[in-house]
């Protein structure tokens, strides 16, 4: 009978895997202009230093863009903040910077949301609870890519 000797093994924590998309979920009142479409989706991407919005089409028989905007980290986290805010305080509220306008505006029977970047203009329309939605979808990819410590 021969005899073994076991070798210690190394155990090295995994690096958590990061989150680049977040697919939120449109009700049926969910539209994007100017190419006027339904939305079944708006996608969130972490591209590595900015965040993309885009929209994924109930149907895209002409293939029109579904981008929307890109955004900072910094602005994004600002929008996540203010998609609560208009909702809860049912008024308007803009992100402004220097590349990018983005403004949630309350209507009687749902919100817009408009991002004016680079001379273009895109506007969603969405129901009453869709700001809440892309909020929880947008902190989801924030807190995946960039945790904040805890208190």
């Amino acid at each position: 009978m021969t005899e073994r000797t076991l070798q210690p093994v190394v155990m090295r924590p995994q690096q958590p895997k990061r989150l680049t998309t977040v697919n939120v979920e449109m009700d049926d009142k969910c539209f994007l202009f100017p190419q006027g479409k339904a939305l079944s989706h708006i996608v969130f991407s972490w591209l590595q230093d900015r965040i993309r919005i885009a929209a994924a089409f109930h149907y895209n028989h002409a293939r029109s863009d579904g981008h929307v905007a890109d955004l900072e980290v910094e602005e994004a986290v600002e929008l996540t903040r203010y998609l609560v805010d208009a909702f809860y305080q049912s008024r308007t509220q803009t992100v402004l910077s220097d590349r990018v306008k983005a403004t949630v505006i309350h209507h009687p029977n749902g919100f817009q949301l408009v991002f004016e970047q680079e001379g273009e203009t895109r506007e969603i329309y969405c129901g009453q609870a869709s700001p809440v939605r892309l909020a929880r979808g947008l902190s989801q990819l924030l807190d995946a890519n960039i945790p904040t410590a805890a208190n």
